[in-house]
């Protein structure tokens, strides 16, 4: 317990910092535009209109801010999500894996990057990811005894899981398939089952808004199948492999792609070592790899809906079966084998920090310092040198936006009049003189140009740009 108690709080403090430092980024603006609306009838209302999640996440955040806090307190949701996540996969490890073992996958979990950030932001990954983990405890528990309580667990975080992420089905599923496939000599198999079909009931009334979610297209941005970089997954739960998964091409080096094959392999191996190690291990077996091949196997059928925080859920599953592919090793190549796995967690860590949002906030302050107004227009500039997710258009647009006074919606100018013109610039731009005023944030040009005749289509003549006004 001490040790299960430590790696939490190590969790916890991983995750606090970016949580208290980091400016909101596009995603999570979308969640804070959910939050601060005044009834929880409008916020459903926007998540069927701008999510491609459940409703039970945006529910709690709602809750924490209309409780007198800041939208940005509701990161905590995340903090904590990941903090208990990673304490429990010390306990539950430790039930079939060495200490060390089960300390190195609870390690692993605390530290991984993607586990990290998505435990910093304001959004649902984190809370997913817990309640995965939390249904296959639960499940393997009442499975060995299926006592009243045990089974209504089982059912309220089915609940849970389902109105958390979608994906939470290849969970269930896979948990399912343990149940009847690999643990076939249970007695207590139909009650454990109908527990967790109860579970889906209340999911099946949210049924007609996933279908509206559904028409929206919010994953149009996924690209095609790849299996390169299905099987680079794994490895990018702890070294953040940047816009993998989007439509454009994103070049995969030989070297880059061995490595992520090599980390794939791994996991498989270590399943493989899991499996001998009774229910319990063959059910952590089951949920590292069942979800991620699900999700593939979707993928491969045209629907473009894989990237690494949709499979989030089995990272500590896959923390799991590496620590046990290092338990299985002798003395000092077990040692090695762990200190390898964790200093490879720890860069990706650092990585991680490298490539933090940039300071939206600030960039808004600067251009109302400038004079920036209701009804401006704004043209902002992509960098070509910062990842996909961070610095292009649509990108800046957001989080600026939020920041800017009243939480303005930006969108397309259409040809109006022009009031006044303020730019976003990562370096000289010729559409923008003569420049009136202009300031520098963390590199980035903030600037206030004259409007003059024309400005809109030599503005869009100067490449890498979006020409915004308030929507």
């Amino acid at each position: 317990m001490a040790v299960a108690l430590l790696v939490a709080a190590g969790a916890a403090a991983v995750r606090a910092v970016p949580a208290a430092g980091y400016p909101l980024w596009q995603d999570e603006v979308a969640s804070a535009r959910i939050i601060i609306e005044p009834t929880i009838g409008a916020a459903l209302e926007r998540v069927t209109a701008t999510e491609s999640t459940p409703p039970l996440w945006y529910v709690l955040a709602w809750a924490v801010h209309h409780a007198g806090l800041p939208v940005e307190a509701s990161r905590a949701i995340g903090v904590a999500a990941g903090a208990v996540l990673a304490g429990l996969v010390v306990l539950y490890g430790r039930r079939f894996l060495p200490l060390g073992a089960a300390a190195l996958a609870g390690i692993a979990t605390a530290l991984a990057g993607q586990l990290v950030l998505r435990g910093a932001e304001l959004r649902a990954y984190s809370l997913y990811a817990l309640a995965a983990f939390g249904f296959a405890w639960l499940l393997e528990r009442a499975a060995a005894r299926p006592t009243s309580g045990r089974l209504a667990a089982l059912a309220a975080v089915t609940t849970a899981g389902l109105l958390t992420h979608y994906f939470f089905a290849f969970v269930l599923l896979a948990g399912i398939a343990w149940l009847w496939g690999a643990e076939r000599r249970l007695p207590h198999r139909g009650r454990v089952s109908a527990a967790a079909g109860a579970g889906i009931v209340p999911f099946l009334l949210w049924t007609p808004w996933l279908a509206e979610q559904i028409d929206h297209q919010r994953y149009a941005w996924i690209g095609d199948f790849s299996l390169l970089k299905t099987f680079a997954v794994y490895s990018s739960f702890a070294w953040n492999a940047g816009p993998l998964y989007v439509r454009d091409l994103v070049p995969i080096g030989p070297w880059d792609a061995l490595v992520r094959t090599v980390v794939f392999a791994l996991v498989v191996a270590g399943c493989a070592v899991l499996w001998r190690l009774g229910p319990r291990g063959r059910l952590a077996a089951i949920l590292a790899l069942v979800p991620v091949l699900l999700s593939a196997a979707l993928w491969l059928t045209g629907e473009n809906l894989f990237n690494t925080r949709n499979v989030i859920a089995s990272a500590p599953f896959a923390a799991l079966a590496l620590a046990a592919g290092v338990a299985r090793l002798p003395g000092r190549w077990a040692i090695a084998a762990g200190l390898a796995f964790m200093t490879v967690v720890v860069a990706g860590l650092v990585r991680e920090a490298d490539l933090a949002p940039l300071p939206y906030d600030r960039l808004a302050t600067a251009l109302v310092s400038l004079g920036w107004q209701d009804g401006d227009r704004l043209a902002v500039f992509a960098d070509p040198n910062e990842p996909a997710y961070l610095g292009s258009i649509y990108a800046f647009r957001g989080p600026v936006s939020w920041y800017l006074p009243g939480h303005p919606v930006l969108r397309f100018a259409r040809g109006q009049p022009c009031r006044g013109a303020f730019a976003i610039a990562p370096g000289p731009r010729p559409s923008l003189e003569p420049v009136e005023a202009e300031t520098t944030v963390a590199g980035t040009r903030v600037i206030r140009i004259r409007c003059r005749l024309g400005i809109d289509t030599r503005i869009g003549r100067d490449g890498g740009f979006v020409f915004l006004e308030r929507g």
